[in-house]
């Protein structure tokens, strides 16, 4: 079977447009048939080499149908550029793919060396130079070809390249005319690159397909070539891979990924399978990258909770178990979020329900007698943390807007996974009235060790960019902390270490004060210890704001908020998934280390133990999320 979007023909006009060259400074041309159909695809074969001698810029036009399919498996002829046919000196661009009018380019070569690198770079064909290629009219995927004279020096202002000292400046991707003589020669052809298509049923589809945005709708048809229709469509289950983003949906007859509303958040590799009526079987990995959706519809927790309170002002911690353990301080900070990260998304997501949100039940697996009883409002396409693929802390995450009478409220759960009912199961869960400011009871974990919410802590990408920037104390979890627990959190999970004071030793998992501190500790960073990033950390030539914009304000805001231990499990700051994140941008945060955080003494502004609540009024926190440009 031929694919739906081949073509059936195809004309190489390119040896009669050189063999009638605009002038005589076309000297030669050698083609061989460089371009032709095969089951439908537009494969490679022989050469085609236009030779040209002179300073002037004349051109000779290549032919590409408007109705040119997609190259099989991405990949397709390079373009390679020499001083002359015998130079032992060139230039080669690899073009992987074409998809709805762009070339996909990988890098440049410069005599078979590396000499650029851009991955996933993507520019429209149509109204292009690039790189010897000047492609106008035609539509999508097609248009006219116009070979560049070439001679010494190009330049392209798409690609990064190493070798500055060989690019000449000029167009962005136009390939620059500055010969040292009058007369010289040049040649531009495409090797034979491009493989056959199978004969095997395969996906036809780019690896990276469109993008989606939280709580919007989408739709992507794939499609498959040879074997016997009609086609299945499924997704693999596999932990080395995400699931679809949550709330999609493969049509299993027709191929369509689709949804209604999006629930995912971040980075999605998946696998796709399609089997034939003969029972053979292609699989693929695609990645969809989703966009959060981070407004909040005007919930938080009350104003004058600890949570959104400065610790600047406050006074340092003198506490022996308030130190971070001398095995951390020399730990750079790890962003434990961002995209994606090894075929998942990045971090904890969270999503928005109204108020009249079905509730449905849920199944407590292993900390049943520490949470809060369901029904809970989740719906179906809640994300999961890692996807139900995961095997880390799957955590859900739900707020839910005000409404009917009653203010917003916030859901957690804890390894959590979907039935086919609808219902859910967890180890753990938790529920918080926002309107208040109340804890949870003491010795009451929730899905986090320091029975904390994770909602009101966690980094997102729009209020991380927003005017206002972070406006809330952050969740950071550290490898092993000390094996009790200070105001506002509720809780211990297992540490390490013990206190004591003039009775003795304290009880392990249990609260100790910050008022009236121990007299000695083995081990430091209890559970719910708050740390700034010390004034005196010159942020700005650290990750400066013109080049890590993301670290920039999460860093400033660590000067003003701080972090707050809520859990073990690692050394880093936990934040959502988002396809906005730049990882490279997240990275600088490992250039501060954890030597540089003091602890803060916050218990100037406890009001009651039980209660969230501060003695200082605080800036209300935003209830609409303003995006900086």
């Amino acid at each position: 079977m031929m694919p739906a979007n081949a073509v059936a023909s195809y004309t190489d006009n390119f040896s009669t447009d050189v063999s009638g060259a605009l002038n005589s400074n076309w000297q030669g041309s050698e083609v061989s048939n460089f371009l032709s159909i095969s089951n439908g695809y537009l494969v490679a074969s022989g050469a085609a080499v236009a030779y040209y001698s002179s300073s002037s810029s004349d051109t000779s036009e290549l032919e590409l149908p408007s109705n040119v399919p997609a190259l099989y498996g991405g990949q397709s002829p390079s373009v390679i550029v020499r001083s002359n046919p015998a130079a032992t000196s060139y230039y080669e661009l690899f073009l992987l793919s074409q998809n709805g009018g762009n070339w996909t380019a990988l890098g440049i070569n410069k005599n078979g060396n590396s000499l650029c690198q851009q991955t996933g770079l993507s520019i429209p064909i149509n109204g292009l130079h690039m790189l010897g290629l000047s492609v106008s009219g035609g539509g999508s995927g097609g248009g006219t070809a116009t070979l560049m004279g070439y001679v010494d020096n190009f330049s392209t202002a798409l690609i990064t390249c190493t070798d500055s000292s060989s690019l000449a400046t000029g167009h962005p991707g136009l390939l620059t005319h500055s010969p040292s003589s009058s007369a010289y020669n040049a040649a531009m052809y495409w090797t034979d690159t491009l493989q056959t298509p199978p004969a095997n049923l395969y996906i036809t589809n780019q690896q990276s397909l469109p993008g989606a945005t939280q709580y919007q709708s989408y739709s992507q048809t794939m499609s498959a070539a040879n074997g016997t229709p009609p086609y299945t469509w499924s997704i693999v289950s596999s932990s080395s891979y995400a699931t679809l983003p949550e709330g999609m949906t493969i049509g299993a007859s027709t191929g369509t990924i689709s949804s209604s509303s999006v629930g995912g958040q971040g980075m999605y590799t998946f696998e796709i399978q399609v089997q034939d009526s003969a029972s053979n079987t292609a699989t693929q990995t695609f990645t969809i990258d989703v966009t959060a959706d981070n407004t909040n519809g005007g919930c938080s927790f009350p104003s004058d909770s600890i949570f959104y309170q400065p610790t600047t002002g406050l006074p340092v911690d003198t506490s022996p178990a308030a130190a971070i353990p001398s095995a951390y301080q020399g730990s750079g900070i790890t962003s434990f979020f961002g995209d994606g990260y090894n075929n998942f998304p990045n971090g904890i997501p969270w999503i928005r329900v109204p108020y009249n949100q079905p509730t449905v039940t849920i199944t407590y697996t292993q900390y049943g007698s520490t949470s809060d009883p369901g029904p809970f409002p989740i719906p179906s396409n809640a994300p999961v943390e890692g996807t139900a693929n995961s095997t880390g802390d799957r955590h859900v995450v739900v707020v839910q807007t005000a409404g009917g009478g009653n203010s917003c409220q916030l859901y957690e759960l804890y390894t959590a996974s979907q039935n086919a009912d609808g219902s859910w199961n967890a180890a753990a869960g938790a529920h918080w009235n926002m309107g208040s400011d109340a804890l949870r009871s003491t010795n009451l974990s929730a899905t986090t060790a320091a029975g904390l919410p994770i909602f009101p802590i966690l980094v997102n990408y729009d209020e991380t960019m927003s005017a206002n920037g972070i406006q809330h104390v952050m969740y950071f979890v550290i490898n092993q902390c000390l094996a009790y627990f200070v105001w506002p959190a509720r809780d211990a999970a297992w540490g390490t270490g013990s206190c004591g004071n003039s009775s003795g030793t304290i009880t392990a998992l249990s609260q100790i004060s910050q008022s009236s501190p121990p007299t000695s500790c083995t081990w430091g960073a209890p559970f719910g210890e708050m740390y700034r990033l010390k004034a005196s950390v010159n942020v700005a030539s650290i990750c400066p704001l013109s080049t890590n914009p993301q670290s920039y304000a999460i860093l400033t805001a660590m000067q003003k908020y701080g972090i707050i231990i809520g859990d073990n499990g690692g050394t880093g700051l936990c934040g959502t998934p988002d396809a906005r994140w730049n990882n490279n941008d997240l990275s600088c945060l490992q250039k501060v280390t954890l030597s540089n955080f003091e602890p803060v003494n916050v218990s100037s502004l406890q009001m009651n133990p039980d209660s969230g609540q501060t003695s200082l009024p605080s800036i209300p926190p935003p209830t609409g999320l303003r995006i900086q440009n």
